[in-house]
């Protein structure tokens, strides 16, 4: 009795950890529209969460507060399928508050770390990409003048990427382009958006979808949502307070065997 209680009970842990990963998978195309009424909810929906104290969800919206000093950020890494070379990401936001309209999002692939966002101070549109891999220096490979971002307005940034090359849009309009030199094959991980240096910004929707024809227009499309398709959390929560039931049941049972034997 007590080598099958064991085995029942390494059963229960061993699914408990493949679901905290299986149930984080998603298929595509991807769109998260930010419905949380909690934090909390938005990590167990897999998000992670950087400087919480200067984030913000409700109203459909999550809120990203920078004063200069301070920043915040939200990435979802681990929960896209694998192979996907070519994309197209984009991220609609409002300025809302502080002195500049930054929009911030990045794209994160297994070498690289891109960056696509309007630089309010300026101000200028800045294409960023990382030095070594996800950490070295930010180095601004383009910038170029025209992006003049208006208080309590939305505004839509597509980033695609097509073989070696990255389509960067506002508002379904082409504005740049950048050619990869790393011709290694790199597919996507994650995403993340950020709070804009001192800048208070609504994001609205993220979304990841297949990239448009070479050429064509990037317009902001309606994906329907597409989270994980059973809480992460909870079903980790669950699967602990199951093993727990099974132990406190079976040590009753082998304390009243116990004493029913002395």
């Amino acid at each position: 009795m007590k080598k099958i209680t064991v085995a029942l009970m390494t059963l229960i842990v061993v699914f408990s950890v493949f679901s905290m990963f299986a149930a984080q998978a998603v298929t595509l195309p991807w769109r998260d529209d930010f419905n949380y009424a909690t934090k909390e909810e938005m990590e167990a929906a897999g998000w992670i969460l950087s400087e919480e104290e200067w984030i913000s969800v409700g109203g459909g919206v999550v809120t990203l507060d920078n004063d200069g000093a301070h920043g915040c950020g939200v990435k979802y890494l681990g929960h896209f399928p694998s192979g996907v070379y070519d994309f197209s990401v984009e991220a609609k936001s409002k300025w809302i508050g502080r002195a500049y309209g930054q929009r911030v999002f990045y794209v994160w692939t297994q070498r690289h770390l891109y960056g696509w966002y309007g630089d309010g101070y300026y101000p200028e549109y800045s294409f960023i990409r990382y030095s070594d891999g996800w950490s070295g220096e930010d180095v601004k490979v383009l910038r170029f003048g025209g992006y003049a971002p208006v208080i309590n307005e939305w505004a839509t940034f597509t980033l695609e990427k097509k073989g070696n090359t990255f389509y960067m849009y506002e508002d379904g309009i082409l504005k740049n382009t950048y050619t990869e030199t790393d011709s290694a094959p790199d597919e996507l991980v994650a995403v993340s958006i950020s709070g804009g240096w001192i800048s208070t910004v609504e994001y609205d929707y993220i979304c990841m979808h297949a990239p448009k024809p070479v050429g064509g227009k990037a317009t902001p499309i309606n994906i329907p949502m597409n989270k994980p398709e059973t809480p992460t959390l909870l079903i980790w929560l669950t699967t602990i307070i199951l093993s727990l039931a099974v132990t406190v049941v079976y040590v009753k049972k082998r304390k009243r065997h116990t004493e029913t034997n002395s």
